[in-house]
């Protein structure tokens, strides 16, 4: 900045302003005319007197051009379905195909294409009209500069756009294989189920021919201890085949697994007292552990039997 200061006490700022904007102007232009592009243009004009002056423009600027002229939209449809295209000019003042039915077939064929509006005289140029009926940019004679720049501008923005629409494609396509993987667990897990299902039944089978006459032989005793056990061990065989413990623990993981154990015998339908005989311990202990399961399963203070609730909530399967 000290130096800079100095320049302009030496040689005055307008100097140093027309030096400053030389050496940028001189610096841009080497630097587009290293890149040499090849560029498909369209240009729609029934009169191509124009053309010379547009196409010296981007030509001094580093593009080598194919053009193709363009009369009727018929033209026009043909090029697009070719394909390949990269740039439109009209030529406002001999177009017959019309600035807004361009961009119309561009919409119509999905094509991300920049317009640019050419006109000779500045007062063919109603800049908000043009660029509503679908111009990206317009130019007259006066202003052909900055045509290049323009190009170069909407064609980089055409091709992040178009890397945007390619991430979202595979994006959605990567959402659609996640949607596949989960369809396919679902089924694996769906399987599984029918298969623990089966398995179930298949133990409840065996339970029923193996186990069960040996109850009801024990169930005839006469013996009061021994009926109350056969009785449990009943009610236990018949829970093995039941997904009523692993679903209580999993809704409610705070349950220890004494708790787990007494609020299977509330389910089978025990009272504290045959709890207490059944588990060794006082019907107090008993008690205060229905409290806390009470507390765990958010049923402390509604007027809801603790039985009931188990036997509802988590029903045994047919």
């Amino acid at each position: 900045m000290a130096l800079l200061s100095i320049f302009e006490q030496l040689f005055g700022r307008g100097l140093i302003t027309q030096i400053v904007s030389f050496i940028i102007t001189r610096g841009a232009k080497d630097l587009i005319l290293m890149r040499k592009d090849t560029l498909k243009v369209l240009f729609l004009a029934t009169d191509q007197s124009h053309w010379p002056a547009i196409s010296h423009s981007l030509k001094e600027s580093g593009f080598e051009l194919a053009v193709q002229f363009i009369e009727t939209s018929e033209q026009l449809t043909e090029a697009f379905l070719a394909g390949g295209c990269e740039l439109i000019i009209v030529d406002l003042d001999s177009d017959s195909v019309g600035l807004s039915t361009s961009a119309r077939l561009r919409e119509e064929h999905r094509l991300d294409i920049p317009i640019m509006a050419f006109t000779a005289s500045i007062a063919n140029l109603p800049f908000g009209h043009l660029v509503a009926a679908g111009a990206n940019d317009c130019f007259t004679l006066t202003d052909l500069d900055r045509l290049p720049f323009a190009v170069r501008r909407e064609l980089e923005a055409a091709r992040l756009r178009s890397g945007l629409r390619n991430e979202a494609y595979q994006a959605h396509q990567e959402c659609q294989g996640l949607g596949r993987k989960v369809a396919a667990l679902r089924e694996l897990f769906e399987h599984v189920n029918d298969e623990n299902r089966q398995i179930r039944l298949q133990l409840a089978t065996n339970i029923k021919r193996a186990i069960t006459p040996t109850i009801r032989e024990l169930k005839t005793s006469t013996q009061k201890r021994t009926l109350h056990l056969a009785s449990i061990l009943e009610k236990d065989l018949a829970e093995i085949t039941s997904p009523f413990i692993s679903s209580l623990q999993q809704n409610f993981p705070t349950l220890s697994p004494r708790e787990l154990e007494i609020c299977r015998l509330i389910r089978s339908g025990l009272t504290s007292n045959e709890i207490a005989l059944t588990l060794k311990v006082s019907p107090t202990t008993v008690q205060k552990h229905r409290e806390m399961i009470r507390r765990k399963l958010g049923i402390i203070n509604l007027d809801t039997n603790l039985q009931i609730y188990l036997q509802s909530t988590f029903p045994p399967e047919k």
